[in-house]
Formats: structure tokens, C-alpha cells, sequence
């Protein structure tokens, strides 16, 4: 029994402690980052749906998150102008039909995944697991009060 508690407290998600403190590998990054990218595209071409909505708010989220934990460096403007943009955005597809977003929500969109990218390059794996988890994905209201707390 002494031996499951020692084991469990040494794997959480049954991935080892020094695994969780590493960086993700090279080839997981690259991996998000093709998807990324290319949910990112469907969206500037006007051909996305829900679920790329849905994954950029995913993004801005654990992008928020990492940011909070030391991970990057940006504007928190940036990410707040990111999250009301895909407010925007998705109000206007769903008033339209057509699920995409406006030139300069794709650079603004180009911009945070730049700095996901960068942010994935060097969090520990555990950080980026706790910046996705379900519990801290309604982040989406934490930005918000952010915004209106500095205005």
C-alpha cells in the first residue's frame, strides 16, 4: 500500500515527475502548431466553424495562463484585444453564417501564436497541462475583468 501512495505521488496523470518539469518535446510543439496554424487559416479564408472558434479561445486561454505563470512576453492588452476580437468575430458569424475572421483579427490571432509557440518552448509540461485543463478554461471572464480593471 506505502509503495502505491510512494508511486502515486511521484506520477500525477501517470507521466513522471521529471517528465512534467521539461519542456514539451520539439515534435509536440511542432504538432499543436501545424493545427494551430491551420484552424488559424480555415478562419482567414472564411471557412472555419465552431470548433476553430472554439479552439482559438483554447488557446488565448492557456495562453493567458502561461503568461500569468511567467512564460512569454506580451502585452496583456494583446491578450485582452485577442479575446474581445473573437467575441467580435463570432458574433459576426453567427449573424452571417460565415465563420472566419477580418485581416486584423488574423494578425492579432498570427501574433498570439507566435507567442504560444514560444511559450510552449520552454514551460514545463506541467504548467502547459494545468494552463488546458477544463477547470481553467472559463479563463475567457478572468481577461475580461483584467480589461475593465485597467480602463
Amino acid at each position: 500500500m506505502a509503495r502505491t501512495r510512494q508511486g502515486a505521488s511521484k506520477r500525477r496523470c501517470g507521466i513522471p515527475l521529471a517528465v512534467r518539469l521539461l519542456p514539451l518535446p520539439e515534435s509536440a510543439v511542432r504538432q499543436r502548431m501545424i493545427a494551430y496554424h491551420l484552424t488559424l487559416s480555415s478562419l482567414r479564408l472564411q471557412r472555419g466553424d465552431l470548433a476553430h472558434f472554439v479552439t482559438m479561445a483554447q488557446i488565448i486561454v492557456s495562453t493567458s495562463h502561461l503568461f500569468d505563470a511567467g512564460y512569454g512576453r506580451a502585452r496583456i492588452e494583446g491578450l485582452t484585444e485577442a479575446h474581445d476580437a473573437l467575441e467580435r468575430s463570432l458574433r459576426a458569424a453567427l449573424a452571417s453564417g460565415i465563420w472566419g475572421i477580418d485581416p486584423a483579427t488574423f494578425e492579432l490571432f498570427a501574433e498570439l501564436l507566435t507567442l504560444h509557440e514560444e511559450q510552449l518552448h520552454v514551460a514545463p509540461l506541467e504548467a502547459v497541462i494545468r494552463s488546458s485543463q477544463p477547470a481553467h478554461l472559463s479563463r475567457a471572464d478572468g481577461i475580461r475583468s483584467v480589461r475593465r480593471a485597467a480602463a
